[in-house]
């Protein structure tokens, strides 16, 4: 279709500790994430890079997050 497109999402950690972020796509095999796991250190952010390489225009993905525990 039209290469491989990336987006980001990016998530902070405003608190006073580092927070640790789990991602996993649910849907078409056309999308796929460069890591499951990013650490976001505190008072600063970091992205997690979504990547799509079509092979059909219908393509739907979802994408849960889950923070872990503190």
């Amino acid at each position: 279709m039209n290469g491989i497109q990336v987006r980001s999402i990016e998530l902070a950690a405003q608190g006073s500790k580092a927070v640790v972020y789990s991602a996993r796509l649910i849907g078409h095999p056309d999308f796929s994430l460069e890591a499951a796991t990013i650490r976001v250190e505190p008072g600063s952010s970091a992205s997690f890079a979504v990547q799509c390489k079509a092979s059909t225009t219908n393509a739907q993905v979802r994408l849960l997050l889950v923070r872990d525990g503190d």
